[in-house]
């Protein structure tokens, strides 16, 4: 997608705070704690797939972003089988858990919390828990996560974790916009955004660093306003030496 650099949108900020114009940064706002990403769906649907927490797992079903718990498992794997009338998780040949209903579907969440709640799907990390549907014949895989979770991984994706710890904030503040103002961007697949740069660009925690959490976390429950809206932010890895008008 055409996206303004995230250096123009902190240049803006520092000159609407200059001039009292009505675009302001970092002003409070209500946003959502949790985001459901798609990371497996279409043509990228997978009808297998490795699961695997240290912690074991709970297992249950989600609505939107709520986990129902249902069972519980101290195992560190599971193997996930998804055919046209079930979706099984067993560990090691032993069925642990089936579900018919393709419409629920299967959650999966680790049982410990905080940062150390990290889910791997064939040695992929991520933060937060798995939500796993059929929808039109094709399973679909969703990462529900934090809001801030999903954030470290976007910045260390969209921007260099070397960059200026200011710069990281501003990506962090725009990454915010853009996954407010797009919710339910994918509704069709039952997700809010995408893991590629359809939306913004996600591998879960692949890419974070230790420059990734603090400009999330110090901007946290931020984002920009313009007439008390969020304001539509878009930016781009790079622009080579001049930008298109932001209307196209």
């Amino acid at each position: 997608m055409k996206r303004i650099s995230a250096l123009i949108i902190t240049f803006a900020i520092l000159i609407t705070s200059i001039y009292g114009l009505s675009l302001t940064a970092y002003a409070d706002y209500s946003i959502p704690s949790y985001l459901r990403i798609g990371l497996f769906y279409g043509g990228t649907a997978k009808n297998s797939l490795t699961v695997a927490s240290e912690n074991g797992f709970y297992i249950g079903t989600y609505d939107g972003t709520d986990f129902i718990e249902k069972e519980s498992f101290n195992v560190s794997e599971l193997n996930i089988e998804i055919t046209g009338d079930a979706i099984t998780a067993s560990n090691n040949g032993h069925v642990l858990y089936r579900t018919t209903d393709l419409s629920k579907g299967l959650g999966i969440f680790p049982t410990v919390g905080g940062l150390e709640r990290i889910i791997s799907i064939n040695g992929d990390k991520y933060r937060g828990g798995l939500d796993i549907k059929v929808i039109n014949g094709k399973s679909v895989i969703t990462n529900v996560v934090f809001m801030n979770n999903y954030l470290y991984g976007v910045i260390s994706r969209e921007m260099s974790p070397s960059w200026h710890p200011e710069a990281l904030k501003v990506q962090a503040v725009c990454a915010r916009n853009y996954a407010a103002n797009n919710l339910n961007k994918h509704s069709e697949y039952g997700f809010d955004l995408c893991s590629t740069v359809c939306c913004q660009a996600y591998s879960g925690i692949r890419y974070e660093t230790e420059n990734s959490y603090a400009p999330v976390d110090d901007t946290s429950n931020q984002v920009l306003t313009y007439d008390g809206k969020l304001a539509a932010l878009y930016y781009c890895s790079s622009a080579g030496e001049r930008t298109e008008d932001v209307k196209n």
